[in-house]
């Protein structure tokens, strides 16, 4: 559904809702993922050890189904100034939300989902590309006309153009997740007592050594050993009776729901300066200078949420954009 409206002349305020609703789509299920038995304390493989347990799409059994669904709600807003007094531009505003089963891989749609994917339905959440505020500008100027005497001056003062592409965007969801290895592939617990946000305050700079509070989250790995101290290492063992303290009898593969927390925003500004030449009638030659993420700023990416990892678990090591970059280009039309 989609509204119109002509502001003043040359401008054009939309607004729509856009939604969908997506079935019978490919998720991986592991058919051989261990089996928790609540009387027994204790995981066991349905199909026996002698195959493989591991949950990772490269190993183990796996079968491919088109059993999954999608949902997509948004209003899109937009306001197009047409081409007139020497500008353009399109503004684009989406407040959005997705959520599925399984988004699949950045790569590969194939995919070992964190959780329990023989009861698939429990993880349920916000699309692993779900962002829920999006802005995008983009313009084009052209300079006005200056009258001079000297051809000279009018050949180097006239026939400018600057144009760009502003972005300005929320960032993607992440689960807590216990990954020691391919065969333990589920989501974190959380600790006794957390609440909360779980995200820490300040700037996303300031919050790179800590994104979210670690200590709200504990192990879901259910065999390992336990220290005197009250620690727990995890052996990685899919099948056994468990002994982790901190293991949940009611979410035998992680309590924490799936991308229940966000990352960091991105920020980015395209810009270009553009001159054209006039050669002859027909013919027009033009120099270009391209920034790309023109203020170098540090767009960054989601924080290490693999518990498994403690050297790294919470921290952001990475960015999501690259630095600046310029480019020059020169162009013959005819």
């Amino acid at each position: 559904m989609n509204l119109q409206w002509e502001l003043v002349k040359n401008f054009l305020l939309e607004a729509g809702y856009v939604g969908s609703k997506g079935t019978n789509l490919l998720q991986v299920i592991t058919l051989n993922q261990p089996v928790y038995n609540s009387t027994a304390n204790a995981f066991t493989a349905p199909l026996g050890t002698a195959l493989s347990i591991q949950k990772n799409v490269a190993g183990g059994i796996q079968q491919v189904q088109s059993t999954s669904n999608s949902r997509y709600n948004s209003l899109q807003l937009s306001l197009t100034k047409r081409f007139s007094r020497g500008l353009q531009f399109l503004s684009a505003y989406t407040l959005s939300k997705s959520n599925d089963y399984y988004s699949g891989g950045t790569i590969n749609e194939l995919f070992a989902v964190a959780g329990d994917q023989v009861n698939w339905k429990s993880n349920y959440g916000p699309s692993d590309f779900d962002r829920r505020h999006r802005f995008v500008t983009s313009f084009l100027y052209d300079l006005p006309h200056l009258a001079s005497e000297s051809g000279v001056t009018r050949a180097l003062i006239n026939n400018w153009q600057l144009n760009g592409i502003v972005t300005l965007q929320s960032g993607t969801p992440f689960s807590i997740v216990d990954a020691p290895n391919n065969t333990i592939i589920q989501r974190a617990n959380f600790a006794s007592g957390a609440s909360g946000s779980f995200l820490t305050s300040g700037s996303t700079q300031s919050r790179l050594s800590q994104y979210f509070t670690t200590p709200s989250f504990v192990r879901s790995c259910p065999i390992g050993t336990v220290l005197a101290g009250g620690g727990f290492v995890c052996s990685g063992a899919g099948v056994g009776v468990v002994n982790n303290p901190t293991f949940d009898r009611s979410n035998p593969f992680g309590n924490t729901p799936r991308n229940f927390l966000y990352g960091p925003g991105q920020k980015n500004v395209d810009f270009a300066v553009v001159k054209f030449v006039p050669l002859a009638e027909t013919v027009r030659g033009e120099f270009r200078a391209e920034f790309f993420n023109l203020f170098n700023r540090a767009n960054f990416a989601n924080p290490n949420n693999n518990i498994a990892v403690p050297a790294t678990f919470g921290r952001i090591t990475s960015t999501s954009a690259g630095p600046r970059v310029i480019q020059f280009a020169l162009k013959l039309n005819f």
